[in-house]
């Protein structure tokens, strides 16, 4: 008796594979059977373009490329059965061209949002922040302590200036790969205890802009600065073709506690909240994220879960008095999240990784949401000292950046 197996080919969609907000059930629904052809099928895969011809040996890089072989067995010769009329290739895909993740660093004091100062959004090495409190450590600021660009959280290369005057402090390329900064030199103390600032710039400008995941400048996301306690809207606008936005946000000359959403169709909404009130100009470089794309985050940071649109994730930034980021810190939420992963120095969140690397940065994933905003308390340790803690919101299926100081 020949027993042959059964040899099936079985596409499916490409596009319900990679929406993480599909549920199972409606991925399989687009499997195709397309019978049995009586002979295995390794390998076997193509494009609409035939340039794919049996891949083989996948390798993912940190930085999100897809490099494999294509072997080319249907092109084989028939005799050597070992030979090959073409040769085979090897392929390289941008499979996600970046997990950029906008993080503000703000000043000692908290005045200064500062994003790109202390933390690097992926849009450019060491942002300039727009200005920190007088004394305080807006980062490379008008009027702050101008300390170094500092590393960030993942830098695929040049892009738009955060804006802001240069303060005089060095800026130091994002994530670059050698020598880790002396975190035991980190500012730990001057920023604390503090007097929060009492009078603010009238009227507050909000400003920034706004990228894709691959850091396209993306035109027509809605930005909303909204009151921490009722969610008054403070100011709206629409960013331009070039992704830039700016609001002007009247303070009555003192300090406004609030935060900022940044919404556009197809991408899930991004929220950022910060522990003290803007008393200066805030500049904020964001990356936004369709679900796939936060999909991709969760899959590639090694943590065993995977995106859920019903629950929230946040994107938090450690950086000291000077805004400089910390290394060595260990996140912390309440309630806790579902698991936490630290940004490595090649853009790789890894899960075996305990606290921060020098960019300062991590995830807090699978975190409870609701639709009206879950709250969060975010935190962290360094160097034997608690940083200060507040309270964030994180909203079903979103993103909500965040940033941490002594």
């Amino acid at each position: 008796m020949v027993v042959r197996r059964r040899a099936t080919l079985a596409p499916l969609s490409a596009a319900a594979l990679s929406d993480f907000a599909r549920s199972d059930a409606d991925v399989a629904a687009t499997v195709e059977d397309m019978g049995d052809k009586g002979f295995a099928a390794d390998g076997l895969w193509g494009d609409a373009q035939n340039r794919l011809r049996w891949p083989d040996s996948l390798a993912l890089k940190p930085d999100g490329t897809l490099v494999f072989t294509v072997t080319q067995i249907d092109r084989s010769c028939t005799v050597p059965s070992v030979a090959r009329c073409a040769p085979i290739s090897m392929v390289a895909v941008v499979l996600i061209a970046s997990l950029a993740i906008a993080c503000s660093a703000e000043s000692g004091g908290g005045t200064d949002a500062g994003t790109g100062g202390g933390l690097d959004t992926g849009m450019q090495p060491g942002a300039d922040a727009s200005g920190g409190q007088g004394g305080g450590a807006g980062q490379g600021g008008a009027g702050g302590t101008g300390g170094s660009g500092g590393a960030g959280a993942v830098d695929p290369g040049p892009g738009p200036d955060g804006g802001g005057p240069d303060g005089g402090g060095p800026e130091a390329a994002g994530n670059v790969d050698g020598p880790r900064p002396d975190t035991a030199g980190a500012d730990m103390s001057s920023c604390v205890g503090k007097p929060d600032p009492t009078t603010a710039k009238d009227p507050l400008r909000f400003h920034g802009t706004v990228v894709s995941y691959d850091q396209m400048p993306l035109g027509g996301v809605t930005v909303r600065v909204l009151r921490l306690n009722n969610n008054a809207q403070l100011g709206m606008v629409q960013t331009a073709a070039d992704g830039t936005f700016s609001v002007d946000v009247p303070s009555g000359g003192k300090p406004v506690s609030a935060y900022l959403t940044f919404s556009l169709a197809g991408y899930v909404n991004t929220s950022f909240f910060q522990a003290d009130a803007f008393a200066e100009d805030p500049n904020f470089p964001i990356a936004v994220f369709t679900s796939s794309q936060l999909g991709f985050l969760y899959m590639f940071s090694g943590s065993g879960i995977s995106y859920d649109p019903a629950r929230g994730t946040v994107a938090q930034g450690v950086v000291d008095c000077n805004g400089n980021p910390v290394e060595g810190a260990t996140l912390s939420f309440s309630p806790a999240a579902a698991k936490i992963v630290y940004q490595s120095g090649d853009r790789t969140p890894m899960y075996r990784q305990s606290t921060t690397y020098a960019n300062g940065f991590g995830l807090g994933l699978g975190l409870p949401a609701m639709a009206n905003g879950q709250p969060i308390q975010v935190g962290a340790t360094a160097m034997g000292k608690a940083f200060k803690s507040y309270t964030a919101r994180t909203y079903p299926g979103q993103l909500t950046v965040t940033v941490v100081h002594p």
